[in-house]
């Protein structure tokens, strides 16, 4: 990819668009009306714009041509909301492809490590922006909403990254650092661990229902749950109501009541909130409707509020203030935030602007006012925002789709949906903890049919509860704990305290990845091979491909067993739709705790150990019928017990 773009400017005039184009050299270009310049910081680069006089702007552009436009390309798209899948595939077959957060490609052709070209952004605080790629190259686009610059001012667009030659992980990992750097760090501590209600009553919530849950959490897992979130339906008058009033029919002692019975088992309480929308059908559209954008429809009768109206932030500031007095909570989820700019915004024509500002800007001023009513102490989750939108203001940012969408002829299967949020969950691994923590959306289990298009198998369950524990983000169970098979109970129970680590796809470029990595500590692995077939299958994994030269320790994490000493994982004869998941370790070269049957992770985020004068001290609380294995190396006095030997030293059971 060529370091030195094209610029190229759309102006407008009396409603007609005209485009210049210049070549940007040496990081400076101008058309004799618009100069730029691409200020570099430690590769981070801030594009500056200047106007000589007062002039209209539709979009300014910086395409990066590739300098082999003609050989084949696999490509990967981070898409445009936090909702929305990630997608990988060949240039060629898709044409031209679009992300408004992040694009890579790579040469089809390429053989070991693989080297990425790409670009991502590390801002989205006042334009609406994205990447348009194609076999030419990669376009940087800014959407400058038609507004006119004033003359001399600077414009500072949102600033990115730069890969050319090198690997997509260690891109990603400059990237997710840039991120952090560029908009701050909240650092909310611990993983929510709990009950969400949407993928298991949707909107038919009440307080008994959720009473049950909170109780379910009580009984399995006192330890670990530290949250219940109800999800749409707490409210009246429907999803997008406006003013968010309590249904005392379907909560007749208030939320406070049902607040308080959270808080009383030490666990924090969550709702569910889309503020930024209001309904024809809702009984305070009157009242509201002069505070809403109505010559717009985001939906059917459901429109957007106009965010830089100083009558509405004060609305928005002074409805958050009653929600945390009323609701008593500690976290909201804030939903469908993308309705403030349009449906999706898949291209500029389809974007919501404001008067006052850059559409970003408006929609972040109306997310700082809303933390500014809750406080810093507050924890906000964003859903169905841009993905970068919320970064430094919330703690939380939804990672994939949602796992069900719902039996519609229109919509695709429980199982398609299923691989598709795998396959972003773990793209999108390297936001994780850039400031915010990723949500893989809910838990889901069960084994009967609610009439909502979801109804899978163990096999299918036990891939997806797979990818939740291996995602390092939240663990919300969107079931009834109670109702389910012990079997499929166990999917949750087995995967607490939670990993805290990210797992990464072995192969970036993969749709849907078959391998993936997560690394605990100095010599741990753990390693989840997905099995998508529709029919029985086996699957091999190399160790060395995390980077294990030779032989190491391999365990069967939900048989709960030593393998074997190996450098090839082998699976056996796996079901179709099924996961797999391994936990790898180097040999150690003193004695140590080696493994438990503690939970899925084997008890690595449990147990710890240390050998003094002789003997092996095992930190960590044991659990009721946990067995507890350790390493000694040759030479060393080794405990009674069950023993395995292997090169080296001996398991020995503790």
């Amino acid at each position: 990819m060529e370091l030195n773009p094209i610029l190229r400017i759309e102006y407008v005039s009396e409603g007609n668009i005209s485009e210049n184009e210049v070549s940007i050299l040496c990081g400076h270009a101008t058309d004799g009306n618009i100069t730029i310049d691409l200020d570099d910081c430690e590769g981070v680069i801030t594009p500056r714009l200047i106007s000589a006089s007062p002039q209209c702007l539709r979009t300014v552009r910086l395409f990066f041509p590739f300098s082999d436009p003609d050989s084949e390309k696999i490509y990967y798209s981070d898409a445009y909301i936090t909702n929305e899948c990630t997608k990988t595939g060949r240039l060629s077959d898709d044409g031209n492809v679009r992300s408004a957060s992040l694009v890579l490609v790579k040469n089809e052709g390429d053989v070991g490590p693989c080297k990425a070209r790409g670009i991502g952004f590390v801002t989205s605080v006042r334009f609406f922006a994205w990447f348009d790629l194609n076999s030419s190259g990669i376009s940087v686009i800014y959407f400058m909403e038609d507004k006119e610059l004033v003359q001399g001012q600077v414009y500072s667009l949102e600033k990115f990254i730069i890969c050319s030659g090198m690997t997509p992980e260690d891109f990603l990992e400059r990237l997710a650092s840039k991120i952090r750097s560029e908009n701050g760090e909240r650092g909310p501590t611990g993983i929510p661990v709990g009950f969400c209600s949407w993928s298991r009553y949707y909107g038919n919530v009440n307080e008994e229902k959720i009473l049950y849950n909170v109780r379910q959490m009580e009984k399995y897992i006192p330890e670990f749950a530290n949250l219940v979130q109800i999800d749409d339906g707490w409210q009246l008058s429907g999803t997008f109501c406006g003013d968010w009033q309590c249904n005392t029919e379907k909560f007749p002692r208030g939320m406070a009541f049902v607040s308080d019975e959270v808080h009383s088992r030490n666990m924090k309480f969550g709702i569910w909130m889309a503020p930024f929308l209001l309904t024809k059908t809702s009984a305070a559209f009157d009242r509201l409707k002069g505070m809403a954008r109505l010559d717009h429809e985001y939906l059917k009768g459901v429109y957007a509020f106009e965010l830089d109206n100083p009558e509405y932030l004060d609305y928005l500031y002074n409805l958050f203030r009653r929600i945390k007095e009323e609701c008593r909570c500690d976290y909201i989820k804030l939903d469908f935030l993308f309705g403030a700019l349009g449906y999706h915004g898949e291209t500029a024509d389809g974007i919501y602007t404001y008067k006052s500002d850059y559409c970003i800007a408006v929609l972040r001023n109306a997310l700082k006012t809303i933390r500014k009513a809750v406080g810093e102490e507050m924890l906000l989750l964003s859903c169905g925002s841009p993905i970068l939108a919320a970064a430094g203001i919330f703690d939380f940012r939804r990672a994939a789709t949602d796992i069900i969408w719902g039996k519609r002829k229109d919509f695709p299967d429980y199982w398609t949906i299923m691989q598709d949020a795998v396959g972003t969950v773990f793209h999108r691994y390297f936001y994780n903890k850039t400031g915010m923590i990723n949500d893989a959306d809910g838990l889901v289990v069960r084994d009967y049919d609610i009439g909502d298009g979801f109804d899978c198998t163990y096999s299918e369950a036990r891939l997806w509860a797979t990818a939740v524990a291996m995602s390092g983000g939240t663990v919300l169970v969107n079931d009834e704990l109670g109702n389910l098979s012990p079997e499929r109970r166990k999917l949750f129970l087995q995967q607490l305290p939670p990993l805290e680590v990210t797992g990464r796809p072995v192969d970036f470029f993969e749709n849907r990845p078959t391998a993936v990595v997560a690394q605990k500590g100095k010599g741990t692995f753990f390693v989840a091979l997905f099995h998508y077939g529709n029919g029985y299958g086996e699957m091999s994994f190399e160790l060395s491909r995390i980077g294990i030269s030779g032989k190491a320790l391999v365990f069967d994490c939900y048989e709960g067993k030593y393998v074997g000493e190996t450098d090839t994982v082998e699976t056996g004869l796996m079901m179709p739709h099924s996961a797999s998941l391994y936990m790898i370790k180097e040999v150690p070269d003193s004695p140590a705790f080696l493994y438990s049957t503690g939970n899925l992770f084997l008890g690595q985020n449990i147990h710890g150990s240390s050998f003094h004068n002789g003997v092996l001290n095992v930190t960590g609380k044991k659990i009721p019928r946990e067995k507890m294995f350790a390493f000694f190396p040759e030479g060393i006095d080794v405990p009674c017990g069950d023993k395995t030997y292997i090169s080296g030293g001996v398991i020995v059971k503790i």
